[in-house]
Parts: structure tokens; sequence; C-alpha cells
């Protein structure tokens, strides 16, 4: 009797888990390459290169690319982030 409570109660969390999991993928706020661009204020040229060069945190859905701006901010402040210098506001570089 115990072991089928287990079982059932087992089933359901991982049910409630596996809806959860797809409900956060499906709201999750994806960024084009533009708006990546934007957020990141790069042009769009530079980002298709960082892509090229497996530089920059992304995910490919079918043909085109689509970014997690979480992913991009922990990006920012990595060192690889660092060791791409970035214009600043003023025109000069970062890095």
């Amino acid at each position: 009797m115990y072991a089928q409570h287990c079982s059932a109660l087992l089933s359901i969390a991982q049910h409630l888990i596996s809806t959860l999991m797809r409900r956060n993928i499906m709201e999750k706020q994806w960024l084009t390459v533009a708006e990546a661009a934007e957020f990141l204020r790069l042009g769009r040229s530079t980002v298709y290169r960082l892509l090229r060069e497996g530089k920059l945190p992304a995910h490919k859905v079918g043909r085109t690319w689509r970014f997690d701006p979480e992913e991009l901010n922990v990006w920012i402040r990595t060192d690889k982030a660092k060791k791409f210098p970035v214009a600043d506001q003023k025109g000069g570089a970062n890095g």
C-alpha cells in the first residue's frame, strides 16, 4: 500500500514538474538577433560574427537564432565578454 502511494505521488510530482518546465519555457522572453544586438549595444554583423566564432550564448531555432537575456547578462559579466572590446557610449573601447 505504501509503495502504491509513493508511486502515485511520484507520478503526480513528475507531471507537475514537466508542466511547470513547459510553462516556463513558453513564457521566457527570447530575443532575436536585432534585439540581442540592441541589448548588447553591438551591430548585427558583430553579433553574427560572435555567433560564428562560438563566443556568444545563443540557441538555434530552425534557421533563426534566439537569445536568453539572462544568459547574455551572464556573458557580459564573464571574462569572455571582457576579452571582446565593446565601444562605450563615448566611442572608446572598454577592455
